[in-house]
């Protein structure tokens, strides 16, 4: 999965990761990215600052909808906090699919075919 870096810029944008407790939050949006400033109003009332990727997945994933295309939280906070997206898996240190603590996530890079 890679992804240019403006995508990731937008990310920065749209959600706060917190790379201690693996939390991503969503932030104040720019009015002008909704149709009507109404809109926007009331999204930024119900959602900013509240937490994102709420969402759990088959086998235990935590995933969000962003500009209509299905995201995993561990692979935006990968991406988030590095500035890259992960070029394989992304595992987990504790086994604990929900702990998305930066210092929990680890690149399992694919293997090389002979």
């Amino acid at each position: 999965m890679q992804k240019d870096l403006p995508f990731i810029e937008m990310l920065r944008k749209i959600l706060r990761y917190d790379p201690a407790t693996g939390v991503l939050y969503w932030r104040d949006r720019d009015l002008n990215t909704f149709r009507t400033e109404e809109k926007g109003r009331a999204w930024n009332d119900k959602n900013s600052g509240q937490e994102a990727f709420l969402t759990v997945g088959i086998g235990g994933l935590r995933t969000q909808f962003i500009h209509g295309k299905r995201q995993s939280a561990h692979h935006v906070a990968w991406a988030m906090h590095y500035g890259r997206w992960p070029s394989g898996h992304i595992l987990r240190k504790n086994g604990d699919r929900s702990d998305n603590r930066i210092e929990n996530l680890v690149q399992n890079p694919p293997k090389e075919t002979p």
